[in-house]
């Protein structure tokens, strides 16, 4: 396989990804353009937040592939081309659902836009001030070892 043909590939799963998000959105939104109205059923249920969610069912998808990957078939029917453009709209949901908190974040934007996650008293940023999907700051991310900034100020219990 060459360069060129994973462009394609890419290209191919992209377009079959938009197609299949249009056609869900239909089917979980009831037609009403609230891309992330099935996701909010957990956070007004004091259940996570719309991200966690979104993130969960990214995750669901990382572990069919990995069985898939173990034994070489799936138990139901589903493709892994099925499985990759699900766990494609999935990451493109949950980037979607963090630039809509960032946006909520702006005093410019923050009057326009409809608050998603129910749960204000959910700290979802890190000391360094990234976004993190867990409450109570970050302590991990894929870059690098991460600890809360009050975790790094605090003086050594042993006396060090």
């Amino acid at each position: 396989m060459t360069t060129d043909d994973v462009i394609n590939l890419h290209k191919e799963l992209c377009q079959q990804a938009q197609n299949l998000m249009r056609a869900k959105q239909s089917d979980y939104t009831n037609g009403m353009d609230q891309p992330f109205r099935n996701f909010q059923l957990g956070p007004s249920m004091g259940v996570g937040t719309v991200p966690e969610g979104i993130f969960t069912r990214f995750l669901d998808k990382v572990s069919r592939l990995s069985t898939f990957l173990s034994k070489g078939r799936f138990e139901v029917n589903e493709s892994v081309s099925d499985t990759i453009v699900d766990g494609i709209n999935y990451l493109v949901l949950l980037y979607a659902s963090v630039i809509l908190e960032e946006r909520r974040k702006s005093p410019h934007d923050a009057h326009q836009i409809e608050q998603v996650c129910p749960r204000p008293d959910l700290d979802t940023r890190n000391a360094d001030g990234d976004l993190c999907l867990s409450g109570g700051g970050c302590h991990h991310d894929s870059r690098r070892s991460r600890t809360k900034r009050s975790d790094l100020d605090a003086p050594a219990a042993d006396g060090e």
